[in-house]
């Protein structure tokens, strides 16, 4: 029970880390993206920020996606199709065979 306790808290505090870097990143983003379209001499500093940031965004977008694509395969384990009788006597069978 003590672990999953801390277990659960380790995940609360990492994923609200991960939404406050992907919401600073959003907000660097526009600004960035404020400065590239009001200004007519711009620094290769500014584009290569603006594509580091486009790339962590694209990171955290990546992790997202892993992390829905492991809470549907758990939900389908637990609440997908249960083995019947069906099964099992078509696993018997195979066997004897």
């Amino acid at each position: 029970m003590e672990i999953r306790n801390k277990t659960i808290a380790y995940s609360k505090k990492k994923k609200f880390n991960l939404r406050n870097h992907e919401t600073n990143i959003q907000r660097k983003l526009e600004e960035l993206d404020t400065v590239i379209c009001n200004n007519q001499n711009l620094d290769d500093d500014i584009f290569m920020e603006f594509e580091n940031l486009k790339n962590e965004q694209n990171e955290i977008y990546s992790i997202k996606g892993k992390e829905a694509m492991f809470r549907s395969r758990t939900r389908w384990i637990e609440n997908g199709e249960k083995p019947t009788k069906y099964f099992f006597n078509l696993e018997k069978r195979n066997y004897q065979k």
